[in-house]
């Protein structure tokens, strides 16, 4: 069983400015800045289940049963040779940066676990006894939003405008999903379970 903690996701901050998203669309009123806001945080959810990536760097918090996890067969320098060790997939790839792993309630001291270089979120603890692991780690694309690619935030405001301009839903999606998919294209990432 998995109990994923997310802090603070509440207060990230929106990858497109307002007052962009206003100028595009052509807007000069305020009457509908609540509904633009809305429709910014939808596109960014968006964009980020379809590249399947947190788009802005945030620390999360998940807690997981050791004993549910998958047992994969790793190569360890730390350890020598090959081990049979317990796989953790930390959503909110990419991961920037361990915080802190608890085993069992425990500090786990850095031979207990690693990740691999270049993770899209795995944490691999050596650990086959029964419990718990608490993980704390950073993960996401960028720190600031001035800091994605464009193409990204394009994608974005791609999505808002077809938000706006169809609030039925009742046109054809082909070409949004078209101009969106190779936008993202070089940011997508698969996981093959």
């Amino acid at each position: 069983m998995i109990n994923n903690q997310q802090t603070d996701l509440q207060n990230t901050p929106p990858i497109l400015d307002l007052e962009k998203v206003k100028k595009h669309l052509r807007v000069d009123y305020d009457c509908e800045d609540d509904l633009l806001r809305g429709y910014i945080g939808a596109a960014q959810s968006f964009v980020e289940n379809y590249l399947n990536k947190t788009l802005l760097v945030n620390e999360h918090t998940i807690t997981v049963n050791l004993a549910t996890l998958k047992k994969v067969e790793k190569q360890t320098s730390l350890m020598g040779g090959t081990r049979i060790v317990r796989q953790v997939r930390l959503p909110h790839a990419p991961l920037r940066e361990i915080l802190t792993v608890e085993i069992n309630d425990e500090v786990a001291a850095l031979q207990d676990w690693f990740t691999e270089s270049g993770s899209h979120g795995y944490l691999y603890i050596h650990s086959l006894e029964p419990g718990t692991a608490r993980v704390a780690y950073q993960g996401g694309l960028a720190l600031t939003p001035d800091l994605l690619p464009e193409a990204i935030k394009h994608a974005c405001l791609i999505v808002v405008t077809d938000f706006y301009l169809n609030r039925e839903g009742t046109t054809s999606k082909n070409d949004l999903v078209f101009k969106i998919a190779n936008l993202l294209a070089p940011y997508r990432h698969f996981e093959i379970v």
